[in-house]
């Protein structure tokens, strides 16, 4: 099976359309500083700047995004995003530093 890996630009313009749907009464959102990170097994994982205007005053956040490789690759194997989510917000319940899951 043949791996496609993203780039930097896709991830960005993926992103910046995924914020305008999730989250359609934010404006101005810039997507930026798209990093590609090798850790992961399976899935892509990249960090990256978000700006955007909501209800008049800027916002800014650096996030992490892991990107689901689907059955394309032959690494493949299924997660439980859900669980995983559900671990991440118990953890940092416990004042344990982690990546906040939203």
């Amino acid at each position: 099976m043949e791996e496609k890996t993203l780039k930097p630009r896709e991830v960005e313009e993926g992103l910046k359309a995924w914020f305008q749907q999730k989250v359609p009464q934010v404006s101005q959102v810039d997507i930026h500083n798209v990093v590609r990170r090798a850790e992961g097994f399976s899935h892509e994982i990249f960090t990256f700047s978000v700006k955007w205007m909501d209800d008049g005053r800027e916002v800014s956040k650096d996030l992490v995004v892991r990107v689901d490789p689907g059955k394309k690759s032959a690494e493949y194997m299924p997660s439980s995003l859900d669980r995983q989510f559900k671990v991440l917000k118990c953890i940092e319940a416990a004042n344990i530093r982690v990546p906040a899951p939203k």
